[in-house]
């Protein structure tokens, strides 16, 4: 398994590994994390490496520690179609987090690493964020989330859709 890893300064003396095999490198990796004073950057060879190694960190990570993964868009630049809704969002939660994090682990493939991002400033303002019992006008949000691309409907199925029905509004 090919593995980078970016480790913060204060942790260098005392990260050296070898002969990891399986479920050592996620063991491994969750230990560092809870020991840093800063979040670690970790890049795979490829899409299927990375969510398994998700997937694993899942399993050994502490809860209070975020695992944030960037995942490939999976389709190619001459597609005709678009990345499924679920990756965009996925891909925007982490990268409208990034800003915020202070601990925990980033994972990425090094295709996806490799790719150019939208600034910050464009994400912070095309980013949603709700918090419970927040109040909402709806009428300025309905307008906000149809700028963004979301699609009125009757009745919300996919992500991408919000429906205004009386004072119910489903997203």
């Amino acid at each position: 398994m090919l593995l980078r890893l970016v480790i913060p300064d204060q942790l260098q003396p005392r990260a050296r590994w070898q002969g990891l095999k399986g479920a050592a490198w996620p063991l491994a990796l969750a230990e560092v994390a809870a020991a840093a004073h800063g979040p670690l950057a970790v890049f795979t060879e490829d899409a299927a490496q990375l969510e398994r190694l998700e997937a694993e960190l899942a399993f050994f990570m502490p809860r209070d520690l975020p695992l944030l993964a960037f995942p490939d868009y999976e389709t190619l630049p001459y597609d005709r179609f678009s990345p499924h809704p679920d990756i965009i969002s996925q891909r925007l939660r982490t990268l409208a987090r990034l800003p915020m994090l202070a601990r925990g682990i980033v994972l990425a493939d090094l295709p996806t690493a490799m790719q150019r991002l939208a600034p910050r400033n464009f994400i912070d303002a095309h980013s949603l964020t709700l918090a419970a019992g927040e109040e909402l006008d709806l009428e300025p949000f309905r307008l906000r989330l149809t700028a963004a691309g979301y699609a009125s409907v009757p009745q919300v199925g996919t992500p991408g859709e919000f429906a205004i029905r009386g004072s119910l509004f489903d997203l």
